[in-house]
């Protein structure tokens, strides 16, 4: 009758592309939005498909490790991408140093709710009539949380929301994390393919709020080499209520952290020092943020294994 958390990710990238045009090459243009090659061959639209969502990562120059959702609001080009408008309202294009005729691009598939979830009958989750009643997950955009199920009375993925709205085509981001509530008293197991990660990460953390960020590598880490504590303006105190926190769950169990300026502890007695606590792979955190800042600030971590 009550719900277990699992906090996960997807810590694979999927390469298994197929457009007309090229998935990997030089950008010529970054106005505000879009992004261009004018050498892609797209054809148009093929990049801008709801059901079959892609990703285009910046792979050279100042904005390394940049991954962002292809819009299916604004249909490609031949030559041109842009970027979803939730990712847009993260940051400029326009300041990140990318220089024309230099700097270069890859293209990756992406997940869904209901490609990756299935259905009942095929992958075990538990539907039902409402978000209260089977299985739910949770999708944190922008600081807001929603909440999705398997509605079966419509069979299909449902937006816990006025109308039920029909959430099959939700994209399940590689670069932010995921919470799964589970109600039946079994567990689930998922097999993710894909390639590992082969460059630095950018990614953007609210500056105040949550942000569910992935364990993106496919490698364990720890919450010091997470590096939170180095993004600018982070929150550190004596305790979590005066500190920006990550949340980690185990086994359905939530645990506190926060940084004291010099380590990581958690919110316990004693406030045990946690700097090696290990964030495992195939996990994600849950980051609060302190304060009414707006924006976002950036994230880098440098690839974690040699290739």
């Amino acid at each position: 009758s009550t719900k277990k958390n699992t906090l996960f990710s997807l810590p694979l990238l999927e390469t298994d592309v197929s457009l007309s045009g090229q998935t990997a090459g030089i950008i010529t243009g970054v106005p505000a939005n879009p992004i261009s090659n004018s050498n892609a061959g797209w054809t148009a639209g093929e990049l801008s498909q709801a059901s079959s969502p892609y990703l285009i990562m910046i792979t050279s120059g100042a904005a390394k490790g940049r991954m962002f959702l292809i819009s299916s609001a604004t249909p490609n080009t031949a030559s041109t991408v842009t970027v979803s408008p939730t990712d847009a309202l993260q940051v400029d294009l326009t300041t990140l140093g990318i220089v024309d005729g230099t700097d270069t691009y890859k293209i990756f598939a992406c997940d869904t709710l209901s490609s990756f979830f299935l259905t009942p009958a095929l992958s075990g989750v538990m539907g039902g009539t409402n978000a209260k009643d089977g299985d739910s997950v949770v999708i944190v955009s922008n600081g807001a949380a929603s909440t999705y199920y398997f509605s079966n009375t419509l069979n299909r993925w449902t937006r816990s929301a006025f109308g039920n709205p029909d959430a099959s085509n939700t994209p399940l981001l590689p670069y932010y994390g995921i919470q799964y509530q589970r109600l039946a008293n079994s567990g689930l197991s998922f097999v993710i393919t894909g390639a590992v990660p082969t460059v630095d990460r950018k990614v953007s953390i609210k500056n105040s709020g949550t942000t569910l960020l992935s364990q993106y590598w496919p490698v364990e880490s720890t919450l010091s080499a997470l590096g939170l504590q180095t993004i600018s303006g982070w929150k550190t105190g004596a305790n979590a209520k005066v500190a920006d926190s990550v949340i980690l769950t185990s086994n359905g169990t939530a645990s506190t952290y926060f940084y004291d300026g010099t380590n990581w502890r958690r919110a316990a007695f004693g406030n045990p020092i946690s700097d090696n606590t290990v964030i495992a792979v195939g996990t994600s955190v849950q980051i609060s943020r302190l304060g009414t800042a707006e924006g976002y600030s950036v994230l880098q971590q440098i690839l974690p294994y040699s290739l």
